[in-house]
């Protein structure tokens, strides 16, 4: 077990328990969390997923198999054209190749897809081709929701304890003093998700810089500093993107994102607090 499967075996743990939570008013409804989750899986979703797997693994070793053996009779093709100059030879490939897919019940549009920039941004679910890539969102769900409590209950103990301790018994039962309650564990609430949006990416960096770190000490033309030697011998190989590393925001974008998060969770939290 490597990589992104190991991070979320991990992930799965605390994963469960906020599960097991929607899963009390929605588990038999279409909605029931966990079908991928270890912790929460019945034995009917452990064999479906076995099942899956095995039919994806199948189809994959198809496809690919099928994948060679055109590319085998497309080389043959072009040296026999190139030797004689003969058609016959292209055409004759051109019929292999829709018959081996129509035996395979392949079809080149839904099989075989190109990867070009506009496929990959279709596809591309966690943003890996753009400045700003997210491949574990639950991880930053989990930094946002663990937050923004821990933030809300500060900001409304600051506020009880600080703003509010000398007129509490003059405005304990009045709106100004719920108000200004609400208003800090909203701020603090906010500025924590705030931080944790940036902490998140401080997570990422960590690991895209392990993943290079390591893959310059196993290259003998690359020298890698001391912070890379140090990185790549204690970050594990599960923790990072490899040597290729991904793609990094720039430090305004960060702050814009930050910002957006606070905001997003103080208008979530003032809902709640009205």
């Amino acid at each position: 077990m490597e990589g992104r499967e190991a991070i979320d075996t991990v992930l799965d743990v605390p994963m469960a328990a906020i599960g097991s939570a929607w899963n009390i008013p929605f588990g038999k409804t279409g909605w029931r969390y966990g079908k991928d989750n270890w912790i929460l899986q019945s034995k009917a979703d452990k064999e479906l997923r076995k099942t899956e797997l095995a039919n994806a693994r199948n189809y994959r070793e198809r496809r690919d198999r099928v994948r060679d053996d055109i590319l085998e009779i497309a080389n043959a093709a072009k040296l026999k054209y190139e030797a004689t100059g003969d058609n016959k030879f292209l055409d004759l490939a051109t019929q292999a190749t829709n018959d081996l897919l129509a035996n395979e019940g392949l079809t080149p549009e839904n099989d075989y897809v190109i990867l070009t920039p506009e496929v990959q941004d279709l596809r591309d679910g966690i943003g890996l081709f753009t400045n700003n890539p997210n491949p574990y969102p639950a991880v930053e769900a989990s930094m946002y929701i663990g937050g923004g409590i821990a933030g809300s209950v500060k900001g409304e103990k600051l506020v009880r304890d600080k703003f509010l301790k000398g007129a509490a018994k003059s405005f304990a039962k009045s709106k100004g003093n719920w108000l200004a309650r609400s208003i800090g564990a909203v701020t603090g609430g906010a500025l924590a998700v705030g931080v944790a949006d940036y902490g998140y990416e401080g997570m990422l960096d960590l690991m895209d810089r392990a993943g290079k770190a390591k893959g310059y000490m196993r290259d003998p033309n690359q020298q890698a500093s001391l912070v890379d030697a140090a990185l790549a011998s204690v970050v594990p190989d599960a923790l990072t993107f490899g040597p290729q590393g991904i793609n990094r925001p720039e430090q305004m974008e960060r702050i814009k994102n930050a910002t957006s998060a606070a905001i997003w969770d103080a208008g979530l939290t003032a809902g709640f607090c009205t």
